[in-house]
This record gives C-alpha cells, sequence and structure tokens, in this order.
C-alpha cells in the first residue's frame, strides 16, 4: 500500500477531517479519537461525495429499512 503525506497531526485534530487530493482522487482523511482512516470521497453506488456530510456513529439494520 503507497503512503502520501497529506497533513500533520495537528492539522487535523481529534474528531475533524479534512479532504485531500492525492493523484487526481479527492480522499477523506478523518481523525477518530486520535487514529486516522483515509477512505476516496465518492460513493461506490450514485458517485456523491461520501466525505461531506455530516458525521454520525455507526448504523445498525436488523433488516432493510430498519435502522438503529
Amino acid at each position: 500500500m503507497a503512503r502520501h503525506v497529506v497533513a500533520t497531526v495537528d492539522e487535523i485534530p481529534p474528531g475533524q477531517s479534512r479532504i485531500v487530493n492525492v493523484r487526481g482522487r479527492e480522499i477523506g482523511v478523518f481523525n477518530v479519537k486520535g487514529d486516522f482512516y483515509a477512505l476516496i470521497n465518492r460513493c461506490p453506488h450514485e458517485g456523491a461525495a461520501l466525505c461531506k456530510g455530516r458525521l454520525v456513529g455507526r448504523m445498525e439494520a436488523d433488516k432493510p429499512g430498519e435502522y438503529r
């Protein structure tokens, strides 16, 4: 896996995110309690920006259409 420096640790505080460009692709970088995660900023189903919305906790569903 390739590594790319996109920001310093201080530039993305816990609970915050930043969208960066790596090789022509928008990537969302998230600081979750000091751990960093990154994912492509594109919904695989509709192509919408995935990393620009409001961040919420994990959602679970027992069956389609029911969420908690």
